[in-house]
């Protein structure tokens, strides 16, 4: 059995956390803003290197 990378934004939601994803490196800083606004739980998956995370093969 093999399992692929988990939605990590829905991870986080599932805690009561508020999960966020930037696709792109310029969404990072945003995305960061939002996510230091919230006051809250916040869960900011990272591997930002110019593709998806879920196109880059798992290690």
């Amino acid at each position: 059995m093999r399992f692929g990378n988990p939605d990590i934004v829905k991870y986080a939601e599932s805690f009561g956390a508020k999960g966020y994803r930037a696709s792109h490196v310029d969404e990072l800083l945003p995305t960061l803003r939002a996510a230091l606004d919230a006051g809250c739980s916040d869960l900011l998956p990272g591997g930002l290197l110019g593709e998806p995370a879920a196109d880059r093969p798992s290690r």
